[in-house]
């Protein structure tokens, strides 16, 4: 007999594994009910992470298909349809400091980073963000910043992306964070800047789809 095939799509579970993600998720805040968001208008996604399939699966998880995850971006594209428009801007990378990009991308490129000056991709993400209605920003850890070795000397949201998040603040729309991350984080500031704060640890094959739901 021919062998399973592991990495076949029907083997996945999909609905499973977007029940389990969207039941692992933590609304830390709501202001307002900024969600559920519309599907209407217009609606700016910022942030790298929103459009990463690989950290979508988190540490661990050597064995997965990055190409077989929805990322964030995908999930809400998904949601709305034609019903409302998306916007994309990377805004900031999740980190610029050599030495760390060198230790996440030391086996295999995961990291991809955008060579651009940070302040250029933070004006570029605010402007995308004025001819938004609402944003979502979707910053914290890439995969490779959460497992064995891999301790960090500030519990911050990593990089510039902390000036991301009060560059889109001053804005004046509604902002939405998301959070992908593997250990609890200072959200200080950001809670103070967010009108809505989702947290989503890395949620896997189907957490695109799962945090749209939200």
């Amino acid at each position: 007999d021919d062998p399973a095939d592991t990495y076949s799509d029907d083997r996945l579970h999909r609905a499973e594994a977007r029940d389990v993600a969207r039941k692992t998720l933590v609304l830390l805040k709501n202001q307002n009910d900024t969600l559920p968001l519309k599907k209407q208008g217009t609606i700016a996604v910022i942030g790298g992470l929103a459009q990463s399939h690989l950290d979508m699966l988190g540490s661990w998880s050597a064995a997965g298909r990055p190409a077989q995850s929805v990322t964030v971006y995908e999930g809400l594209a998904n949601a709305v349809g034609d019903k409302a428009k998306l916007l994309y801007a990377r805004g900031a990378n999740v980190s610029d400091n050599e030495h760390v990009l060198t230790y996440l991308n030391f086996i295999e490129k995961e990291v991809e980073i955008d060579p651009r000056p940070a302040q250029e991709m933070i004006d570029e993400a605010v402007k995308v963000a004025e001819q938004s209605d609402v944003i979502v920003a979707v910053v914290g850890e890439s995969r490779g910043m959460s497992h064995e070795l891999a301790s960090r000397s500030s519990l911050n949201i990593p990089g510039k992306q902390r000036d991301l998040i009060k560059a889109l603040k001053a804005t004046g729309k509604p902002l939405v964070l998301v959070l992908m991350n593997g250990r609890p984080l200072v959200l200080v500031d950001e809670q103070e800047q967010a009108d809505a704060m989702l947290e989503t640890w890395f949620p896997g094959t189907e957490g695109g789809n799962a945090v749209a739901d939200v």
